[in-house]
């Protein structure tokens, strides 16, 4: 304690409140001063929280498809928030449903309407989570005692980095419990009663039932709750003779009751739901899923690879700031939580992307903020060496700035419009082209976008890999599948078979973001021939499959799962692909299927069945019935049908046998 301190205590507490003080001797009025002096730090926040905005919502990540944990959380708040899906919920404590919960209100509250999916409702959840983290972190850093300049350059850095773009875009619960874990640091460090104290384990029991993996930074709360509230006041206290002032252990107390009590709420809550009788809610099947596939304490460094992948400056920059912080005792939870998240990155959480560098990124901020304050005061140090180490770590904040900046505009050109977007393009699609009462089994994370506004019976699954993809109805009744990436073909069992039978007939988007709709087969497709065929045979093979592929892939066809597969596959007559391609150029097409002739040896199907066009049933609507066969009937030459029958399931059109039939150019 300097002697100024001890004989002035008064200008010493002026001297440490002003970092950011306004001068009064200006000649300023004083109404003028205050909100200088108040509103001068608030301004540091702003450019911080604009740049999130900017950067997060025009990034292409903020449009990804959902995978591993976030396609769960996803689908499981979507059905969680559901009228009755937590009924008879049976995996309360082995899934993070409370998370799931609190992201499937989020997207249900910024959900605008049928123009928007509930895949970039989720995205807008996660922007919002992510403010907040910002805003309430900037409060954070200037409680802990980071100038103004060093808590909005350090938010800034680590809020648009690259690896903190592609985490807070993730739809997982990890997000949520973060903001809780920042109250409760707010509030750590500020005066705390008896309210307080409850507050904080309250809200630190909310972060944990959000997401467990929040445990590891409650070691890092605990130290710092115990950690005198203002060291420079206590300080100053006893440099005048005050008494000191003894922590009372009634706040401890109380914080220990509100951690206790929220987190028994939870599992009783668990407890009385898994309890209740009666048919399971749609989130069951989720949970079980997810219950199965959870990962098993396990070495591994996902995070430590994902980080290195994604933004290798912003993780140097914040292990160099961790270990010039870890000299200072008083800094000593920043050190505790860094350690603690690094060692669950490898075990036990050690196949998890997400959570840990969720977790590291405030520490690395908090620490990178009480390196930038002693760099802006070793600028000003007279020796070359000290001032030379604090412009190079400003600067190296500067370029994890820029560099997150120059990645970001180089993204921009992967954005696409509202309507262009996969996920949209695939339920636009199967809303039109898949008939009332077909089994669409689609990815588990385009499940909530895909399961309303459709005739068909939509169901879902979760890739698995080694094992059995679960779904919620059976394998064998699939009709179509639509899927995201490669990872249904790790899977085995039943998917796997229903997988190896479905032809792609639709594909929007490209790279890992895109989704493909399948036509799953009835049965295997036909052995080949013992005979080779012959050389005209083989162009009217590739015939087929060329006209056959161009009309399955037609939007305005409504097909069967299984039999547009057959249309993919190149087992239907050319000219029936020719023929209904053309009514399609005018009309919209139901086909009742392309039933095989009694006594036919080949594997061509000849024949087919138009049900409705125009979306009018055939032949119950007379005027569809007569524009039918009147167009049928005005087929000339190769095109020609050998018979037209009505039936009761539409007009029958046959043509004859041509094995060898190619259309001309």
């Amino acid at each position: 304690m300097s002697a100024v301190s001890v004989v002035e205590p008064a200008r010493g507490r002026r001297r440490e409140s002003s970092r950011h003080r306004t001068s009064r001797s200006a000649g300023l009025p004083g109404w003028f001063a205050w909100m200088l002096r108040s509103g001068t730090p608030l301004v540091s926040l702003l450019p911080a929280l604009v740049a999130v905005v900017l950067v997060q919502s025009l990034s292409p990540a903020a449009q990804r498809l959902p995978t591993g944990d976030a396609r769960f959380a996803l689908a499981g708040g979507w059905a969680a928030t559901s009228a009755g899906g937590l009924h008879g919920y049976g995996h309360w404590f082995t899934t993070p449903v409370i998370g799931w919960l609190q992201l499937g209100a989020l997207d249900r509250l910024l959900l605008g309407g049928d123009a928007q999916t509930v895949l970039a409702a989720a995205h807008g959840g996660m922007l919002l989570t992510t403010l907040a983290g910002v805003a309430l972190l900037w409060f954070v850093l200037r409680r802990a005692g980071a100038s103004g300049l060093a808590a909005g350059a350090s938010t800034a850095a680590f809020g648009i980095a690259p690896v903190a773009i592609a985490v807070h875009t993730q739809v997982v619960p990890v997000n949520v419990a973060l903001v809780w874990l920042l109250i409760a640091a707010l509030l750590v460090l500020g005066r705390r009663g008896i309210g307080g104290s409850v507050a904080i384990g309250a809200l630190a029991a909310t972060a944990v039932l959000t997401a467990p993996i929040a445990l590891i930074a409650l070691p890092g709360l605990v130290w710092a709750y115990l950690l005198p509230h203002d060291r420079r006041e206590r300080t100053l206290l006893r440099a005048v003779g005050a008494p000191p002032v003894q922590p009372s252990r009634r706040p401890a107390i109380g914080a220990l009751a509100g951690f206790l009590v929220v987190l028994a709420i939870g599992l009783l809550a668990g407890l009385l739901v898994a309890r209740s009788g009666g048919a399971a809610g749609s989130a069951d099947a989720i949970g079980a899923a997810a219950a199965g596939q959870a990962a098993f304490p396990a070495l591994g460094a996902a995070s430590a690879v994902a980080w290195l992948r994604a933004d290798p400056l912003s993780l140097l920059l914040g292990l160099v700031a961790v270990v010039l912080t870890a000299r200072s005792w008083s800094m000593a939870p920043v050190t505790l939580l860094a350690a603690l998240t690094a060692i669950v990155a490898f075990w036990p959480d050690g196949q998890d992307p997400v959570g840990p560098i969720v977790l590291l990124l405030p520490v690395f901020t908090l620490a990178t903020a009480v390196v930038i304050d002693r760099a802006v005061v070793a600028l000003g140090d007279p020796r070359f060496a000290v001032s030379a180490i604090g412009s190079g770590w400003l600067m190296g904040v500067l370029a994890l700035i820029v560099v997150a900046v120059v990645v970001w505009v180089g993204a921009l050109p992967a954005l696409q419009p509202g309507a262009r977007q996969p996920v949209v393009r695939a339920e636009g699609w199967v809303r039109r082209s898949v008939p009332a009462g077909q089994v669409v089994l689609v990815d588990l994370g385009t499940w909530p976008d895909l399961v309303t506004g459709t005739r068909a019976r939509v169901g879902w699954f979760a890739p698995a890999e080694d094992a059995p993809a679960p779904s919620s109805a059976p394998w064998s009744t699939a009709d179509y599948l639509v899927t995201t990436g490669p990872e249904l073909a790790a899977s085995t069992g039943a998917s796997q078979a229903v997988l190896a039978r479905s032809l792609p007939v639709a594909r929007f988007g490209v790279g890992a973001g895109a989704v493909a709709v399948r036509a799953v087969r009835s049965t295997p497709a036909p052995t080949p021939s013992a005979t080779p065929p012959t050389a005209a045979e083989r162009r009217a093979a590739d015939a087929r499959k060329r006209t056959g592929a161009e009309l399955a892939q037609n939007p305005r066809l409504t097909v069967d799962g299984p039999d547009r597969a057959l249309l993919q596959g190149g087992e239907v007559d050319s000219r029936i692909a020719i023929v209904l391609g053309q009514l399609l150029s005018q009309h919209t097409v139901t086909i009742g299927g392309f039933p095989a002739l009694a006594g036919d040896t080949g594997t061509v199907r000849r024949q087919a069945v138009i049900s409705a066009i125009d979306g009018r049933p055939v032949p119950a609507d007379a005027d569809a019935t007569g524009t039918v066969l009147r167009y049928l009937s005005s087929l000339r030459g190769d095109y020609a049908t050998s018979t037209i029958d009505a039936t009761d399931a539409g007009v029958l059109a046959t043509f004859a046998p041509d094995p060898t039939f190619v259309p001309s150019p």
